[in-house]
């Protein structure tokens, strides 16, 4: 670890002091102190790593260990081991507010189109599972969406988003806009057939039912769901 070599010899002295007579808050300090003093991210990141292993192993204290773990991560926002490490103390401590504030962050200073997609994935997955904000966890996929129109993943939890909370025109308009994303006429039929459906039975629009399956029946006209 970057640490300044006039201060070397102190601080493995102090370090090995703490260790041998389990003064923990102290090596804490310490190495606290030393990543104040480091220049460089990777050498604050092991310092820090130092740290939230102390907070884990020694003091078991899961909470500091998690905002240790953020701070980590908060040195390279493209460091998903550290990420999973966030994750894995913010599901053992419920730290998920925290959590979904982390990707914000993370969302706002990363530049990388795949990065932010997936940011936003987990941001969605947060705030939909585990903090039931689901307007939230919609907007994220709309985010998602923004960035990449064609992602299938986005799409398929918007749609689970819509039937689940009964917001049948908006599932209607994000099947209608997968209809090109998908590959085989197959499960283009069927997706006609589906929005067919919600217009007729929970809609109660017969017209536009029709309009859906008519349009089933020109993408394939021997297929038998069209023909029922």
């Amino acid at each position: 670890h970057e640490i300044d070599p006039a201060h070397r010899d102190t601080y493995d002295a102090l370090k090995d002091l703490y260790v041998t007579q389990g003064e923990w808050r102290k090596l804490v300090t310490l190495h606290d102190t030393a990543v104040s003093q480091a220049h460089e991210p990777g050498a604050r990141a092991g310092l820090l790593q130092l740290i939230a292993d102390v907070y884990e192993q020694k003091l078991h204290q899961p909470d500091m260990a998690f905002m240790t773990w953020c701070r980590i991560y908060r040195e390279d926002y493209h460091d998903m081991a550290a990420l999973t490490v966030v994750e894995k103390l913010a599901r053992e401590t419920g730290s998920f507010e925290e959590l979904h504030g982390l990707y914000e962050e993370a969302a706002g200073q990363v530049k990388d189109p795949q990065v932010l997609v997936d940011l936003h994935h987990r941001s969605a997955r947060v705030t939909g599972e585990h903090l039931g904000e689901g307007d939230q966890a919609e907007g994220h996929l709309r985010q998602v969406l923004e960035i990449d129109p064609r992602n299938m993943e986005a799409v398929d939890a918007l749609a689970a988003t819509y039937e689940k909370a009964g917001k049948w025109v908006d599932l209607v308009d994000i099947l209608d806009s997968n209809v090109p994303l998908v590959d085989s006429v197959e499960e283009k039929v069927g997706l006609r057939i589906r929005i067919g459906e919600i217009w007729e039975q929970r809609l109660g629009k017969v017209e536009e039912a029709i309009t859906s399956f008519r349009r089933g029946l020109e993408l394939d006209w021997r297929d038998p769901r069209v023909l029922e």
